[in-house]
């Protein structure tokens, strides 16, 4: 009898935890919906503005102290270079360098090259602004401030103020290179399911080739789409760890290339 009390107590209680979730849970989805819609609705008015201030960072990674020392900044506007601005790097000795776009106001249209010391170009466009909401005692929004994105697009990615070696595009390679894709987005997790060579198998591939016996260092970088298929990009330190070597795997055959000055070597 005992048993039996155990299992009806057990049962009613499972019931009353389903009951409790499900509750919850169509009381919050109604409520997520909202802020999602009130966020959008917001973030619409403020994407009136049309000029962009407060200088967006950038972030520079993958390169070579020597190819930031010098960047020319230009204003790209109604097909005209407008406002020429070099900065001088001449304290950084790392791969990562931030900086704010040198320009305290311009317009969300312009679009803003980035020129390298080695004559790398980068192109950034797409900018707009968000809102950050204020909410009331009953989730109702009282107030809203506007604020310009950090995500915006670089050489044809969509990217968080970050200019990757891996976004560029050299004359040769120009018209093949779609597009690159970040990980960490849905994009690159939507794209990584469709593909023959998923992300683990790729890994699989990179550690069977991999050149550091030393520790394994492996930097997933994202995919470039190119148009006549896609690769995966990958780093590997050198075991002497003086720099980093990139390591390209074809997402349809799985080919392996490695190089020692990507895009150059």
């Amino acid at each position: 009898m005992k048993k039996v009390f155990v299992i009806l107590f057990l049962a009613c209680l499972g019931f009353m935890i389903y009951l409790f979730v499900s509750d919850y849970s169509d009381n919050t989805e109604p409520v997520a919906k909202n802020l999602t819609a009130e966020q959008n609705k917001y973030s619409n008015i403020c994407d009136t503005i049309t000029t962009v201030e407060g200088q967006p960072f950038l972030l520079f990674t993958d390169f070579k102290p020597s190819e930031y020392k010098d960047l020319k900044f230009q204003i790209l506007r109604n097909k005209k270079l407008i406002e020429d601005t070099v900065l001088k790097n001449n304290y950084s000795p790392d791969r990562l360098y931030r900086l704010k776009i040198p320009y305290k106001r311009f317009y969300k249209t312009d679009t803003i090259i980035v020129t390298t010391s080695n004559n790398l170009k980068f192109s950034l466009s797409g900018f707009h602004h968000e809102a950050l909401l204020e909410y009331g005692q009953f989730e109702n929004v009282i107030n809203h401030q506007c604020y310009v994105s950090e995500s915006y697009t670089i050489n044809k990615s969509i990217t968080k103020g970050k200019i990757s070696r891996y976004l560029i595009e050299l004359p040769s390679s120009k018209n093949k290179r779609l597009k690159f894709v970040n990980p960490g987005t849905k994009e690159f997790d939507n794209l990584n399911q469709k593909l023959k060579i998923n992300l683990n198998t790729a890994q699989e591939i990179f550690r069977e080739n991999r050149k550091n016996k030393k520790f394994e260092s492996q930097i997933l970088c994202g995919i470039e789409i190119l148009k006549n298929g896609s690769n995966y990009i990958f780093e590997e330190e050198t075991e002497n760890g003086d720099h980093f070597e990139t390591v390209t795997i074809n997402t349809e055959s799985g080919e392996f290339k490695r190089y020692t000055d990507y895009p150059f070597h």
